[in-house]
């Protein structure tokens, strides 16, 4: 297969174990290059890629690219080598079922403020107890902090001003899907700020991620912001 470009992605690891994680990389590439690509590694097998972000020539073809894939098995203290297969053309779609993610890790289903359930397959558990807050829910508190050398005693947050995301009706809409992962992402004002949440679902890697933004801040001083996962044990 045609290989490009000439500096293929090489995720480095600089710990020492051996490591499985999504990769991010962004490609420049030459105007007629590649319409859609697909990674191979050094040994030949395909990797599954999703381009989570594009901007394209005139013609259609890919300017700049975002691939996100999983680059399994890096070496401790190493890297690991994929090539670019610009001919190759691969689909991003995955079907999904409005208001739950599922693969064969997880079930998750969402709710107003964040995940009602995160249903663990390989446990047969339920994970959180969403009772009083959501799995991934945003709430803010006051705290006024300890300016004055009271470093001794760690000042605590009171309720003044409280809310929490779950306070509100929450859309949720479908943001990426494809081989890689898919994600649902929200927006959603609350006291003195917007909260924007993407909740991420790998399809081969037992992971969620959870990307936060706090948005259109108000400038309103001693306000806190806090990520609530209440976990369903005890």
């Amino acid at each position: 297969l045609p290989r490009a470009p000439a500096t293929p992605p090489v995720p480095r690891h600089p710990l020492t174990r051996g490591r499985t994680e999504a990769a991010r990389v962004t490609l420049s590439l030459a105007p007629g290059q590649a319409h859609h690509v697909a990674l191979e590694e050094a040994v030949g097998n395909t990797v599954p890629v999703q381009i989570t972000e594009k901007e394209q020539y005139a013609d259609g073809s890919l300017k700049r690219a975002t691939l996100c894939f999983i680059s399994e098995d890096v070496p401790s203290m190493g890297y690991k080598t994929f090539y670019l297969n610009p001919e190759a053309e691969v689909s991003n779609d995955k079907q999904v079922n409005h208001g739950k993610l599922e693969n064969k890790f997880y079930k998750l289903e969402f709710a107003d403020g964040g995940l009602q359930s995160i249903y663990d397959k390989e446990l047969d558990e339920e994970l959180i107890d969403p009772s009083k807050f959501k799995g991934g829910e945003v709430f803010t508190m006051r705290s006024i902090g300890n300016g004055a050398g009271e470093f001794a005693e760690v000042q605590q947050p009171d309720m003044e001003g409280f809310d929490k995301t779950s306070n509100y009706q929450v859309h949720w809409d479908l943001k990426h899907s494809g081989p890689v992962y898919t994600s649902w992402k929200m927006r959603q004002a609350i006291n003195h700020a917007v909260v924007e949440q993407e909740v991420i679902l790998y399809h081969e890697l037992k992971r969620i991620d959870f990307k936060i933004n706090i948005l259109n801040w108000e400038g309103i001083l001693f306000r806190e912001f806090r990520f609530a996962m209440p976990l369903k044990m005890q």
